[in-house]
């Protein structure tokens, strides 16, 4: 799990009940991949183009391993983020994504899910 996950989040996460709904507002990171002289491209990845963004395959990976999807999520591809709503194990899921640069919680004064 990246060092850069807000404490908030964590804190919520660790409160919440099973049946309890979080947001989460989660940068995430395409997987580079090597190219000729060890360098790497974006532009080369292994992923496959999405138009939801680098979020995308992230959310599609942990709703195949839990078998669920998440109440909400709002990609934001020119930003390579993600706002999602879910349960408490869908977002731990999540966050231990390698891809995962850093998240957030959601405050009363920030973005909303509805």
């Amino acid at each position: 799990m990246s060092e850069q996950i807000d404490p908030k989040l964590l804190a919520r996460l660790e409160e919440a009940s099973e049946s309890d709904e979080l947001e989460a507002f989660v940068v995430v990171t395409r997987d580079p991949k090597p190219v000729l002289g060890g360098r790497f491209s974006l532009r080369e990845s292994p992923l496959a183009p999405d138009e939801r963004g680098a979020g995308g395959p992230r959310i599609d990976r942990v709703c195949r391993r839990l078998g669920h999807l998440p109440s909400k999520v709002r990609f934001l591809p020119r930003l390579g983020a993600v706002m999602v709503k879910g349960d408490r194990r869908f977002l731990r899921e999540l966050l231990v994504e390698q891809a995962v640069v850093s998240a957030t919680t959601r405050d009363d004064s920030d973005f909303d899910l509805g």
